[in-house]
């Protein structure tokens, strides 16, 4: 693939097909290089949220319950079946924390 090719791919984006892109195809950059990429997720990957192995377990053992269907919410599972997965994936954290496990704080909401 040519740099011509993506210039042309984004004005094509941008302006609709089959329009004039030589004249715009100069504002436009090429696409960032791979190397680039890696070095941003891996700044990611250091800025997310570590759990312990145990945590991890939990959280995993809790969402075989969810997907089994016996997972129950609320005191003694009198609240019933629950149904949504991020419920699921907040109970498991809730038990992580409860047994003194490695759970990262919350990130405080805007």
């Amino acid at each position: 693939m040519t740099p011509d090719f993506f210039s042309k791919r984004v004005c094509s984006r941008i302006s609709g097909p089959a329009t004039n892109c030589q004249s715009q195809s100069s504002q436009f950059k090429l696409p960032i290089p791979n190397v680039i990429v890696l070095i941003i997720k891996q700044i990611q990957y250091k800025d997310m949220a570590k759990y312990s192995k145990k945590a991890q377990e939990k959280i995993e053992e809790v969402m075989h319950e969810f997907k089994d269907g016996t997972l129950k919410s609320g005191k003694d599972g009198i609240g019933g079946k629950v149904k949504n997965r991020k419920q699921a994936i907040a109970i498991g954290i809730s038990e992580a924390k409860e047994a003194g496990l490695k759970v990262p704080p919350m990130k405080p909401t805007p």
